[in-house]
């Protein structure tokens, strides 16, 4: 857990393995500077207008927000807020698979198992959590993630 939450990304980058599982929450300031970053999975929730001083203007502030999706490939996820409509204008050109949340639940916990639609996702139980150096890991060979 690394970014604004969790610890700074500098103080882990260098612990990090070719086979973890790295759970970031980016800022739009953080956006700002990415050249080509571009994670497996990437989430929005939304665009706020509290942003635009540092940015300019809102247009501005969308386009570094949404950076990293720009840079997914086809192999990549997005995963959009299905309720917002700037989110969905801003994201119909990405190359990355979409896939939505709403307050709907399409995804959900039921029985230790992560659900999205009526697909199983990953059962909550080979997830491994080490709070000493904050790492997420999953109790699967690797060919199996």
């Amino acid at each position: 857990l690394a970014g604004n939450i969790g610890f700074p990304l500098c103080s882990v980058i260098d612990k990090i393995k070719k086979d973890d599982i790295l759970v970031m929450e980016v800022s739009c300031q953080q956006s700002e500077n990415i050249k080509d970053f571009h994670p497996d999975i990437a989430l929005i929730t939304n665009y706020s207008p509290a942003h635009i001083d540092f940015f300019g203007n809102y247009e501005n502030y969308k386009r570094v927000k949404s950076k990293m999706f720009y840079n997914q490939k086809e192999s990549n996820i997005a995963i959009l807020n299905y309720e917002n409509e700037d989110v969905l204008k801003e994201m119909e050109n990405i190359k990355s698979q979409v896939r939505y949340f709403n307050g709907n639940n399409d995804c959900y916990l039921c029985d230790d198992v992560i659900y999205y639609g009526n697909e199983k996702v990953i059962d909550t139980k080979i997830v491994k959590f080490n709070p000493k150096d904050k790492r997420i890991s999953l109790g699967l060979p690797t060919d199996e993630i």
